[in-house]
C-alpha cells in the first residue's frame, strides 16, 4: 500500500519559523561582516534563500526517516523524495512541511496495531484528537466495548487518516520517550549548511 503523507502529520518537523530558523547562523554573518567594517544592524543586503532551504531539510528529512524506520519488521518498505513542499504565509496556526509516499505493508501494520490496539487508542486521544471523537463513544478504548458497540476495526484500516495516523504511532514507538528531538534537530543541520542559502 502506497500513502501520501505531510510531515506535519509525523513528529518529522521542517518548520524553519523556530526550529529550523535561518537567523541561526546571524552571529557568524554579523562577525564576518563586523571583520570588514561593515554594521550587521544596519546591513539590509542579506538574501535568504528560503525556498532551496526548505527543500533541502525536506530532504533531509526523508533521508533520516529512511534510515531509522525502514528495518527488519517490514512495516515501511520505502519512502520517497519529498513530491512537494509547503510554507505558509503566516505561522499563526500552521508551519513549514512536505509530502512524501510511504509505502507500508498493511497487514504488517494491522498486525502491529491490533497487538497494541489500547496504547494506540490512548495515542489518539491524545494527539489525534479528531479522529479519536470520530470512534470513542462513552469512553470506549477496550477492544471488547469496540465489538460491543459495533464498532467495526476494518473501518479504521481502510481510511488514509486512520493509516497515517498508526505510521505516526509506530515510527513513535520507534523513536521512545526521550532523545528523539536532539538526533533529529542534529540530522538535519549535519546534513544542511545553512550558509548555502543566503547571500551577504
Amino acid at each position: 500500500m502506497k500513502i501520501t503523507i505531510n510531515s506535519k502529520d509525523t513528529l518529522l518537523t521542517v518548520d524553519t519559523y523556530q526550529t529550523f530558523d535561518m537567523s541561526n547562523v546571524d552571529d557568524i554573518i554579523r562577525d564576518d561582516l563586523s571583520e570588514r567594517g561593515i554594521d550587521f544592524d544596519n546591513y539590509n543586503d542579506i538574501e535568504y534563500n528560503s525556498k532551496d532551504y526548505l527543500r533541502n531539510i525536506s530532504q533531509a528529512s526523508v533521508d533520516y526517516a529512511r534510515e531509522n524506520y525502514i528495518n527488519n519488521d517490514g512495516i515501511i518498505l520505502s519512502i520517497s523524495d519529498p513530491i512537494s513542499v509547503y510554507s505558509p504565509k503566516y505561522y499563526n496556526y500552521t508551519t513549514d512541511s512536505y509530502n512524501a509516499t510511504w509505502e507500508i505493508s498493511k497487514p504488517k501494520l494491522k498486525a502491529y496495531i491490533l497487538g497494541n490496539l489500547d496504547d494506540y487508542i490512548e495515542f489518539l486521544s491524545d494527539e489525534w484528537v479528531s479522529l479519536y471523537s470520530d470512534i470513542n463513544t462513552q469512553n470506549r478504548t477496550k477492544y471488547s466495548e469496540y465489538i460491543n458497540n459495533n464498532f467495526e476495526l476494518s473501518d479504521i484500516f481502510g481510511s488514509d487518516d486512520y493509516i497515517c495516523s498508526m505510521i505516526d504511532y509506530y515510527i513513535r514507538k520507534i523513536e521512545g520517550k526521550s532523545g528523539f528531538l536532539e538526533r533529529y534537530y542534529y540530522h538535519i543541520i549535519d546534513s544542511v549548511n545553512l550558509l548555502e542559502f543566503i547571500k551577504y
